[in-house]
């Protein structure tokens, strides 16, 4: 090992004597090789070695050796060192499970799997090495290892690589990794109690208070019993680690409840139901989870498929009777699609009526049944064909969404784990830089073999969250969507149709006009506000304008010319104090934020907006 001497700097000992047991230990992790798997010789070596130590002292010499290979990542590929790696970590299965040795191989594994300028990936087989280790523990704690590391290595190649292990992993426990992951979750409570977490440090007690799954609060409680909100000067010079390990926990807890929040809403895709006890474990008694699924609607089907909603961690039917949920019952996420349209409108206006807002839209989802023209093409759809998307954006958002993208077949498309069934959208290239979007297509995939199924055989619920997922692809990735788009002519007419004509008519669009409904008659602004097929018309001072409730861009009358403009944030934000029944429409935030501005055009003081407003027209 080329590097012996900075290890023996740092530890005479274990270098001093060739001849000594530590180094005998070392050399024999270098004859790992390139084998994936030690051979049963090599194991047994390994522990005639490990005997002649001190469990403990030996243990911290590896952890020792291992943050020095992590500062110096050459290790991961030069000369033989791989193969030292690999033994070493091998090693570590004779050791007694704990934390330490979890994270370790954890930090390895990730590290393993990170790209060096000279070197591209730092080593692919140390990585699996790593990830075969905490497979063959077949533990809650080593699933916490892969879990996190499925969602914390971005490259679509190494995901691959890790659900293959978390496909083995399955097989050695017998319990499909869905299950582990609720049993995860069941643990994640950092400590919390009553929707607070709070720690001492010195004379002073940090608060956060979770509200919801996205808003905070946190403070500071001094010794006098007063608060405040900024960290305290003494607690940042005095007690600098303790700091930023309450700030470390502040953001886990932020990133698991995004993470369970995106989890929830899945489960649509993967048609996920829980049983009553454990829903009850996992969710409404958490002390984290619980405030994810308050306002959420729920389907038991024990109670003749009675809906209900968590509503003051008690579930109630539209009728207020109180329904009791069964330790043995099932109970899934309820789904608009599923029911008449009577009964989602009784939902929204319960919500509504009691101001509640749920973590992502489930009673305003947008639904997509078959359309005529669909029945009749019967195994494609046409619905999100012709539309102009731009190819960065589009290969973004589709990797966002776990869908992915074939350059040989240009098509985007989506396999659920553990499902045979698959989505694809077909695309043509419009240009160097643009898609010209074609038919969507659904296949029941047996090996390496696909069929194309009908339309009217697809689970309507995956049908409408597919569709739903495309119908976002468009709204976010189209070139009419960016009200400063300026490309080839031969576009504008689609830019055009995209940004005030017929292709702004979507699902989302309908949702968000009804929203709109409700809510802009109740606002201050309310009486200069009037509504014209897809646009809110806005009176201002100085114009009249429309604003699409497709696209959120704005013409202004009488001869509907375009106007560009794009809100800044305020610190007095009137969207701050508007009631929205869920938290993820953005577009929606937008129109009502373009409304009040406009309302009051004449207070504005961007010139560039004032120059449009006031510019003479030509008729």
């Amino acid at each position: 090992m080329q590097d012996e001497e900075k290890l023996a700097q740092a530890m005479p000992d274990a270098f001093a004597d060739r001849n000594s047991p530590r180094y005998i230990l070392f050399q024999h992790f270098l004859s790992f090789g390139i084998k994936k798997m030690p051979s049963q010789k090599w194991e047994k070596t390994l522990q005639e070695l490990l005997q002649k130590f001190n469990p403990i002292e030996i243990k911290e010499t590896i952890f020792f050796i291992i943050e020095f290979i992590l500062e110096n990542k050459e290790w991961f590929y030069t000369d033989n060192r791989p193969a030292f790696i690999k033994g070493l970590l091998w090693s570590l299965k004779s050791f007694e499970k704990d934390t330490k040795i979890f994270s370790a191989i954890e930090r390895i594994a990730q590290t393993s799997f990170k790209k060096d300028k000279i070197q591209g990936v730092l080593s692919t087989s140390i990585g699996k090495t790593a990830l075969q280790i905490l497979t063959d523990f077949a533990s809650l704690e080593s699933f916490k290892s892969l879990h996190f590391l499925e969602n914390n290595i971005k490259e679509n190649s190494f995901k691959k690589i890790i659900s293959v292990f978390l496909e083995e992993f399955e097989q050695k426990t017998g319990v499909n990794c869905a299950v582990w992951e609720d049993r995860l979750l069941l643990e994640l409570n950092f400590g919390i109690k009553n929707n607070l977490f709070e720690q001492k440090i010195g004379d002073f007690t940090y608060q956060l208070h979770i509200k919801s799954y996205q808003k905070f609060e946190a403070i500071w409680i001094k010794p006098n019993g007063e608060t405040q909100q900024s960290e305290p000067a003494i607690i940042k010079k005095e007690y600098a680690l303790e700091l930023e390990n309450i700030k470390d926990i502040t953001a886990q807890i932020r990133k698991h409840l995004q993470l369970q929040r995106h989890k929830l809403e899945d489960s649509w895709r993967k048609n996920t139901s829980w049983n009553g006890k454990d829903w009850q474990n996992i969710y409404q008694n958490h002390p984290l989870f619980s405030c994810l699924v308050e306002n959420l609607i729920w389907k038991i089907k024990s109670k003749q498929n009675k809906n209900c909603i968590l509503y003051q961690n008690k579930l109630q039917n539209l009728e207020g009777e109180i329904i009791t949920l069964e330790p043995n019952d099932e109970i899934w996420l309820w789904h608009p699609v599923e029911s008449e349209v009577e009964e989602t409108l009784a939902w929204r206006n319960f919500l509504y009526q009691k101001k509640l807002v749920q973590p992502f839209k489930q009673a305003f989802r947008e639904v997509y049944v078959l359309t005529a023209a669909e029945q009749k093409t019967n195994t494609f759809s046409l619905r999100f064909a012709a539309h102009i998307l731009v190819q960065k954006k589009l290969l973004a958002l589709l990797n966002q969404r776990n869908w992915k993208f074939d350059f040989m077949e240009n098509q985007g498309f989506l396999q659920l784990k553990n499902s045979d069934l698959k989505v694809v959208w077909e695309m043509e290239y419009a240009s160097n830089d643009y898609f010209s979007s074609q038919k969507v297509s659904f296949f029941q995939t047996i090996g390496i073999d696909s069929k194309v199924i009908a339309l009217a055989n697809i689970p309507v619920i995956f049908f409408s969250e597919m569709m739903r997922d495309i119908d976002l692809f468009v709204a976010v990735c189209s070139i009419g969507s960016d009200p400063y788009w300026q490309g080839e002519n031969r576009l504008e007419d689609y830019w055009n149709a995209f940004s005030f004509g017929e292709k702004s008519e979507t699902a989302s669009a309908k949702v968000r006009k009804e929203v709109l409904e409700k809510i802009v008659p109740t606002l201050k602004i309310g009486h200069l506000c009037s509504f014209e097929k897809n646009f809110l018309v806005v009176e201002g001072k100085i114009r009249t304008y429309k604003i699409n409730i497709g696209s959120g861009n704005i013409l202004m009358k009488p001869n509907d010319e375009y106007l560009c403009i794009v809100p800044e944030r305020k610190k007095n934000n009137p969207m701050e104090h508007i009631f929205l029944p869920f938290d993820t429409d953005n577009l929606l935030s937008l129109i009502l934020s373009k409304a009040f501005l406009l309302v009051d055009d004449d207070k504005t003081e961007d010139a560039t907006i004032l120059s449009q407003i006031k510019r003479k027209n030509k008729f």
